[in-house]
């Protein structure tokens, strides 16, 4: 059944825009600690200001999932608490996620798919700087279907993550096999 992000969410707002550390307690993520796969990387490059003020306001929860909103790169990841505390930049739309009709981790990886993608860029507005407007994000229509299938849908997408990180490393490891033969033998003419 197709649902708006309205129907979906409690919340839609953005990240806050905060001073930045090199080192502290709360994650400050930016777009460049998401990889391709809109996995999260390494961040820790980059804390909040803790001296801001009151941040508990802003530090992501478990029902919440963010959306890079602005530029051309549009991805959502689903917040875990293993993670740590983290706040969203001012980039990321958090949607608060209404859990009894979503798991947040089925709406990001359904945010994440192509057809989604193609949606979220062709409203996208701005000269230099695209931006997708509030409105015509909580407007997106997306399918959701029984419980029961957002979970095997949200099982199947991290064996094909942990099949392509495993395929990722056995191809480094290759690379490192190929290039240590090439040696002996250049060694041993």
């Amino acid at each position: 059944m197709k649902h708006k992000l309205t129907t979906l969410t409690t919340a839609i707002k953005y990240g806050p825009h905060l001073k930045t550390v090199g080192t502290g307690s709360v994650r400050y993520l930016k777009g460049q600690h998401f990889g391709g796969s809109a996995n999260l990387m390494d961040a820790s490059d980059s804390y909040a200001d803790t001296e801001s003020g009151d941040l508990s306001a802003a530090l992501l929860k478990e029902d919440q999932v963010i959306l890079a909103g602005k530029g051309n790169r549009h991805f959502a990841w689903a917040y875990r608490s293993d993670v740590g505390p983290c706040i969203a930049s001012s980039l990321f739309y958090v949607l608060t996620v209404r859990t009894e009709l979503v798991d947040p981790r089925y709406l990001a990886l359904v945010l994440n798919t192509a057809p989604c993608g193609r949606a979220l860029s062709a409203v996208a507005k701005g000269a230099t700087v695209p931006v997708i407007p509030k409105r015509e994000l909580a407007n997106l229509s997306v399918k959701i279907p029984a419980m029961g299938e957002q979970l095997k849908a949200i099982k199947l997408n991290g064996l094909q993550n942990r099949r392509n990180q495993l395929l990722r490393e056995i191809s480094e490891l290759n690379e490192l096999l190929d290039g240590a033969h090439l040696e002996q033998l250049i060694n041993q003419a």
